[in-house]
């Protein structure tokens, strides 16, 4: 789904239209950055909630040298307000042409499996393909 698409969905409220104007501002940020990724927000924005506290994104970067964010002391999270809850399935710096990302389907699969996610249940159970 577009980051517009994405907007018009969800920005049903004043309330969700400013959390979704901090995506909009991570959005620049991680395209400035990176070249390739994926995102996928989850959790009860994705819902009919109407005041939900925030927007839970999920990525998968792969950084290249090419990238201006090639540089692993840099962390996605640092590109977020406190509106966005971000995890960072994985930020793989690659020297070599492939870049391909997992699917969104294995990117939450392995959201879903990490220690700490099933140690504080949390969990992904639906999610939404962003293009950022």
């Amino acid at each position: 789904m577009t980051l517009d698409d994405f907007k018009e969905k969800f920005g049903t409220s004043d309330h969700r239209k400013n959390l979704l104007s901090s995506l909009d501002n991570f959005s620049v940020s991680m395209r400035e950055k990176y070249s390739c990724y994926r995102a996928l927000a989850f959790g009860s924005f994705i819902t009919e909630k109407e005041t939900p506290s925030d927007i839970d994104i999920m990525i998968y970067v792969i950084s290249t040298p090419r990238d201006k964010g090639f540089n692993k002391h840099i962390k996605a999270q640092e590109l977020a307000d406190n509106n966005l809850d971000i995890f960072t399935i994985s930020m793989v710096s690659s020297f070599a042409n492939d870049t391909t990302l997992p699917s969104a389907a294995e990117m939450k699969n392995q959201f879903n499996s990490l220690p700490s996610h099933i140690e504080k249940e949390i969990k992904c159970n639906s999610y939404i393909e962003i293009y950022l």
